[in-house]
């Protein structure tokens, strides 16, 4: 996918290795599941800092033509072993200065990044976590807190998405614990565009949905408030996975799913769309939502990961309980019937993300943490500041090089 990284001082440089999932190719075009891919293509486009140099080791375990096929134990094992042979090569053949892990907060996720971590610990290099998910909604059982605690107390730096995760991560840490919460971001582009530009004349509302079509992510009380709400179209953009199989069968007529779309087209759906919907049970910090308020439109979401918080309920959308379909459809046509309070919203969203939510501000931050990190290790008087918030200790905002120029070096996905 020509990963590039930005970088031209070597005497100020910092060699960062992501552990991360790449986007996959498909017939020339590049598509992300899920919002770790989304993360990997941002920072691979952008960089982070003059002084950054990336490299990257994919660690997606499935392809997009067997993505449904989950079950396919061979293959994926196949391919966890190309990741760690991979992974080895990248340790043996260069010096960093530091390793990010982006680990997804599920059971097989936990797993693989406490292997990728027990690895990069044996060579004694530094290393960050990037716990992507909700982690006190995904980390459950005796297994998966024993995983998620040996990460927490294997790394110098535990960057999570919600102040939940952020409070439990903290606990397990220690006083001594370094924990970051840090918000995903999108690329500044997004917010350049047009936004809105509703359908023709039409006087029905059209409510969108983008994200694997599951039940987890409130796919069935979706469907359900579509059927009670005739008056407004929904569309559903993604991937329908193998347990929303058997209730597709019967859709309501105002109901419209679409596969799998490349990334701008899901910007201009977006742009012609009224309201933004995530009923989603789990999330943590979804891309989906932050592009969805960049294009100016009111998001109606559940109390799930760091929704909350990006949305500010009542300023750029409306936040229900999890799994409640009559709150849902209370919601949604609060605002179908008010084309003034969507506006608002919408404009409310735009310059929240424009001053929190795009690269140009989150890079410096994650930059930072970085620079924290290899100053710890090369001097251990210095520390970086347990718990601290990059966006309030961070530097401010600074120009991040566009990867497009040619600056710095190159790192690829491998394997």
């Amino acid at each position: 996918m020509g990963l590039r990284a930005t970088g031209s001082n070597p005497k100020q440089a910092l060699r960062v290795l992501l552990i991360t999932a790449c986007p996959v190719q498909s017939r020339g075009v590049e598509r992300c599941f899920g919002g770790i891919q989304r993360w990997t293509q941002i920072v691979a486009r952008h960089g982070l800092a003059d002084h950054v140099h990336l490299h990257f080791v994919d660690t997606a375990i499935w392809n997009i033509s067997r993505f449904r096929e989950m079950s396919a134990w061979a293959g994926q094992a196949s391919r966890a072993l190309r990741i760690l042979a991979s992974l080895l090569r990248q340790l043996a053949g260069r010096r960093f200065d530091l390793v990010h892990i982006n680990c997804s907060i599920t059971d097989i996720g936990l797993l693989a990044s406490c292997i990728y971590a027990r690895l990069v610990r044996f060579r004694r290099l530094p290393l960050a976590i990037h716990y992507h998910g909700e982690v006190p909604a995904f980390v459950r059982g005796v297994r998966g807190r024993a995983r998620f605690r040996r990460l927490v107390r294997m790394s110098e730096a535990n960057i999570v998405l919600d102040p939940n995760s952020c409070e439990w991560a903290r606990k397990i840490a220690g006083p001594n614990g370094r924990v970051f919460q840090l918000p995903n971001f999108i690329e500044d582009d997004v917010l350049r565009r047009q936004g809105r530009s509703p359908q023709g004349s039409s006087e029905r509302v059209r409510v969108l949905f983008t994200g694997q079509v599951k039940v987890r992510k409130g796919c069935i009380e979706l469907l359900e408030a579509a059927r009670q709400m005739g008056e407004a179209d929904f569309v559903l953009l993604g991937v329908v996975d193998k347990d929303m199989d058997e209730r597709l069968g019967d859709l309501p007529a105002n109901v419209r799913i679409v596969d799998q779309v490349p990334q701008d087209v899901v910007l201009q759906e977006m742009s012609a769309s009224d309201i933004f919907v995530l009923p989603s049970w789990t999330e943590g910090f979804p891309m989906a939502a932050l592009e969805a308020m960049a294009v100016g439109l009111p998001v109606v979401a559940t109390r799930a990961g760091a929704l909350p918080d990006m949305i500010e309920d009542g300023k750029g959308g409306v936040v229900v309980p999890r799994r409640d379909l009559t709150a849902l459809v209370s919601a949604l046509r609060s605002l179908t019937g008010d084309p003034a309070r969507r506006e608002r919203m919408g404009a409310f969203n735009r310059e929240k993300v424009r001053k929190e939510y795009v690269h140009s501000v989150v890079a410096p931050q994650l930059t930072a943490i970085y620079e924290g990190i290899a100053s710890a290790t090369s001097d251990p008087a210095a520390t970086v500041r347990p718990g601290a918030s990059p966006r309030q200790d961070g530097p401010g905002r600074q120009e991040v090089p566009s990867a497009s120029s040619g600056s710095g070096s190159t790192g690829g996905c491998q394997a």
